[in-house]
């Protein structure tokens, strides 16, 4: 067996953890990705009021939906507060439908 320098080995796993822990902290969260959804929609235009991530982890460790809420601001008229659901597999946005003010019957002025 080849001799190991003990502080070497430590210095590399600390660094190796470290590098982890930032690629964790980096990425944003599925909520967070819903809500750029919504925003898009209607540039300059949404506040975002809540949004929230649900995991099943009884049934699946893949799947994750999260939704975001908010409010148009500058509608002539129809509804005000649009809401939509996003399905997440594997960390990629797999599809999105409308929960509230369906985006084409909400009218700008």
């Amino acid at each position: 067996m080849p001799p190991y320098n003990a502080k070497a080995l430590t210095g590399a796993i600390l660094v190796a953890a470290l590098s982890l822990v930032g690629c964790v902290f980096r990425e944003r969260g599925f909520a967070d990705r819903c809500a750029d959804v919504l925003r898009e929609a209607w540039p300059s235009r949404i506040e975002v009021t809540s949004q929230q991530t649900n995991f099943d982890f009884a049934n699946d460790l893949t799947h994750a939906t999260a939704s975001a809420a908010g409010t148009v601001k500058g509608l002539a008229s129809g509804p005000r507060e649009v809401a939509i659901e996003c399905a997440f597999h594997e960390n990629i946005l797999t599809g999105f439908r409308w929960t509230a003010g369906q985006g084409d019957t909400v009218r700008s002025k």
